[in-house]
C-alpha cells in the first residue's frame, strides 16, 4: 500500500483506530474486525452500521450479521466487514467518493458493496478511479470511469440474483446493462455471479463463453465482460472466503482499450475446483501455506495505523 500522509486521514478516525487495535489480547481478525466497524460506522454512519453490521435478530441478507456464532455465515460476515472497510479506507481519496457512500443508504448492500469491491481492485493496479453520479439518461448511467494514460474507460458493476444458470438468463443480463455506457470510449462490465453457478466449473465456462461470444457478436460498445463472484471453501473449523475473476474480451471493439492486463483473473475456475480439492483432502499443507501468504491480504485500515505509530514512535510529530 503506498504511504499515506498521516494527516490525509481524519483525527476522529485515526484516534478510533487507535483503541480498536488496543485489542492485543485477540487474535488478528478479531483486532481487523474491530477496527473495520470504526471505519464503516466513521464514512457510512451510524444507523448503517446498526442495521448491517451489528448482529441483529433480521439481519441483512448479504451481510449475515445474525446472532448464530456456530453458522458458517459468521465467517462470511467477518470477512465481508472488514474487507468492506478495506474498500471504503481505499476508495476515500478518488472523486465521487461521497456519492459512493450515499449508494450505500439507498441501495441493496450487495450491490454497493460489489461496486466499491470493483473500484478498489482497479486501484490495485495504480489506476485512476472516478465514481459517477447516477443520472438515468441512456448511455450515462454507468457507475465510475478508470483513467490512464488519458483513457477514461467507463465501468459498470451489476450483481445478479440466484436463478438456474443459462446461455439465456446471461445474456439478457448483458443485453439489459449494454446501453448504460457511453458509445465514445472504452467500456467494461462486471457482472457479480452467485457463487452456485461455478459449482460445476466446465458447465460455468461453457455458457459463459457461449454467452459473451454471442453478445460481442452483436455489439461493440462493451470491450470486456468480467465475471465475479466469492469463492467459499470449508477448511477444518473455518472457511476461506476469496474473490475471483473470469474475464472474457471482445476481439473487435469499437474502442481499444489498450493492455488489458488488469482484467487478469484472480482465480480461474479451474484453480478453484483444485483448491476445494486440496481443502477436503491436503488439508495441513494448505492452512500453511494460507498462513504465509496472509501479509498480502492485510487490511489497508491496518497496515495504516501501524505505520502511523511507527512514525510516532520514531519521533516524526503525531498529527
Amino acid at each position: 500500500m503506498p504511504d499515506i500522509p498521516i494527516c490525509s486521514v481524519p483525527g476522529q478516525l485515526a484516534d478510533a483506530l487507535d483503541k480498536a487495535a488496543a485489542l492485543s489480547n485477540h487474535d488478528q481478525v478479531a483486532v481487523y474486525y474491530a477496527m473495520a466497524c470504526k471505519v464503516i460506522r466513521f464514512y457510512l454512519g451510524s444507523d448503517w452500521v446498526t442495521t448491517n453490521v451489528q448482529l441483529s435478530d433480521t439481519p441483512d441478507s448479504f451481510m449475515q450479521n445474525g446472532f448464530d456464532e456456530r453458522s458458517d455465515s459468521r465467517f462470511v460476515h467477518q470477512h465481508r466487514v472488514i474487507y468492506l472497510a478495506d474498500y471504503l479506507f481505499r476508495l476515500r481519496v478518488c472523486p465521487g467518493f461521497d456519492i459512493l457512500c450515499e449508494r450505500f443508504h439507498r441501495q441493496n448492500t450487495k450491490s454497493s458493496f460489489a461496486e466499491a469491491q470493483i473500484a478498489a481492485s482497479f486501484l490495485d493496479e495504480e489506476l485512476q478511479v472516478n465514481i459517477t453520479a447516477t443520472t438515468g439518461k441512456r448511455g450515462e448511467d454507468f457507475d465510475f470511469t478508470v483513467s490512464r494514460e488519458g483513457l477514461n474507460i467507463s465501468v459498470e458493476v451489476t450483481s445478479r440474483d440466484v436463478a438456474p444458470l443459462s446461455v439465456e438468463t446471461v445474456i439478457n443480463t448483458l443485453q439489459k446493462k449494454r446501453t448504460q455506457v457511453p458509445t465514445d470510449r472504452p467500456a467494461v462490465l462486471y457482472i457479480v455471479i452467485p457463487t452456485e453457478w461455478t459449482a460445476d466449473g466446465k458447465t460455468a465456462e461453457a455458457i459463459f463463453a457461449e454467452s459473451t461470444t454471442a453478445f460481442f457478436r452483436n455489439s461493440a460498445r462493451i470491450n470486456a465482460v468480467v465475471f465475479v463472484w466469492e469463492p467459499m471453501i470449508i477448511i477444518n473449523e473455518g472457511m476461506i472466503v476469496g474473490l475471483a475473476q473470469r474475464p472474457y474480451e471482445h476481439p473487435h471493439p469499437r474502442h481499444c482499450i489498450g493492455n488489458s492486463q488488469f482484467l487478469r483473473p484472480e482465480h480461474p475456475i479451474g484453480d478453484l475446483e483444485a483448491l476445494r480439492y486440496r481443502a477436503a483432502y491436503d488439508t495441513a499443507n494448505l492452512e500453511n501455506e494460507l498462513k504465509v501468504g496472509m501479509h498480502t491480504t492485510t487490511p489497508s485500515f491496518y497496515l495504516w495505523q501501524k505505520n502511523r505509530n511507527q512514525k510516532n514512535d520514531q519521533g516524526s510529530p503525531a498529527r
